[in-house]
């Protein structure tokens, strides 16, 4: 069976009407294969950066990383899953340095966190403001050059924006953390319309 059924029979698992003919998913998928394929064929062999997948409500980022984490769910390269809600019920429930311990410095392995910037990232105690998604990924960065864990991520906010007024991923990351997200990312764009029906 050729990889591309493979990924089309995983996705009809969690959507029926999944396709990879819509829009340029098949091009995205292409390149998310492309990564994680020495996975298959030698474990030993990592790939070399994460995936910032980048696009509007309903174009397939989710889905996409879902399918490859059902995939890659017994290599080297399998990947935990958070989502910004997540996130944010995590903080409250657990607090900001349970967060980072896990999610961050302890977590020997890849990670997955979807759909950043739709909820606040700043977390407020006592007074005093965390944008725990950038301590987050800071974390992520060092262990991304330590020892080679990559970070995954998805948003429907583009990376930079010349409009001051539209929100962007480095308004919330600020520039220090964009900057290091760049090294640990590969940027994939998922143009057109929402391809839920």
């Amino acid at each position: 069976m050729k990889f591309s059924e493979i990924i089309i029979q995983e996705g009809k698992k969690i959507t029926p009407n999944f396709s990879l003919d819509a829009n340029n998913l098949r091009k995205n998928y292409q390149t998310v294969y492309e990564g994680f394929k020495n996975s298959f064929i030698c474990p030993l062999e990592c790939p070399k950066k994460g995936f910032l997948h980048v696009g509007g409500v309903g174009v397939g980022k989710t889905i996409l990383m879902r399918i490859f984490q059902r995939i890659m769910r017994n290599t080297e390269r399998r990947f935990k899953w958070l989502s910004a809600y997540e996130l944010k019920d995590l903080l409250e429930t657990e607090g900001v340095a349970w967060v980072k311990k896990h999610y961050g410095r302890d977590l020997k392995q890849d990670l997955y966190i979807d759909d950043i910037g739709v909820t606040s990232s700043d977390y407020m105690k006592y007074g005093n403001t965390t944008n725990i998604l950038a301590e987050l990924l800071l974390e992520r960065y060092d262990l991304f050059i330590s020892e080679g864990y990559l970070t995954h991520l998805s948003t429907n906010l583009p990376p930079r924006h010349n409009d001051a007024k539209v929100p962007t991923l480095e308004k919330i990351l600020t520039a220090r953390v964009m900057d290091r997200v760049r090294e640990m990312c590969q940027i994939i764009t998922f143009e057109g319309g929402s391809l839920r029906k």
